[in-house]
């Protein structure tokens, strides 16, 4: 589900597609792969 989060994939979708009934499970799992690409995540790991 956070690849699905990371290529934008729609909520509907994804939860079709992973059989999950709770939007805020997938939610968070959206809120993750956003913050894998944060711009903060990356001044992270410049160090």
């Amino acid at each position: 589900m956070t690849e699905a989060g990371r290529q934008n994939m729609s909520l509907p979708e994804t939860m079709a597609m992973t059989c999950h009934h709770s939007v805020a499970t997938v939610m968070g799992y959206f809120r993750a792969a956003s913050a894998l690409g944060s711009k903060v995540r990356r001044m992270l790991d410049e160090d």
